[in-house]
């Protein structure tokens, strides 16, 4: 029994937005870990994990067989490139969010701390609250 390339990343992509919803729906500061992070992250670890091969199918299907090395190393090189791209987004939120550490907001060189406010420009220039 086969489930074909559309089944498996319907089910893929399914299983990985319910685990990214189980984060959102379990994150808390006192949260634990299995409950918190260990099940939704074995959730969307298999939704994922369901994805990659027929993605790799699906990218090197009907290819010419000169060409298939190339569709193969676009793919993974789009790949790299979307993890990082991801990552960094990730981590300059989670910086903006979290702050230097010791629990003082990451600020701009420049910009002044306006208690109440909302990012936005004047005239010289922009700043984030």
């Amino acid at each position: 029994m086969t489930l074909g390339t559309r089944r498996l990343l319907a089910a893929g992509g399914g299983l990985a937005a319910l685990g990214l919803a189980g984060f959102a729906a379990t994150a808390r500061a006192d949260g634990g870990f299995l409950y918190s992070i260990l099940g939704p992250s074995l959730v969307c670890s298999i939704g994922i994990g369901m994805c990659f091969v027929p993605l790799g199918t699906a990218a090197t299907t009907d290819v010419a067989p000169d060409e298939a090395g190339m569709a193969s190393g676009l793919l993974n090189s789009s790949r790299q490139v979307g993890g990082s791209l991801g990552l960094a987004v990730l981590v300059t939120v989670a910086a903006r969010v979290t702050g230097d550490g010791a629990g003082r907001p990451i600020r701009r060189r420049g910009t002044r701390r306006r208690s109440g406010s909302v990012p936005g420009c004047s005239r010289s220039r922009c700043w984030w609250p």
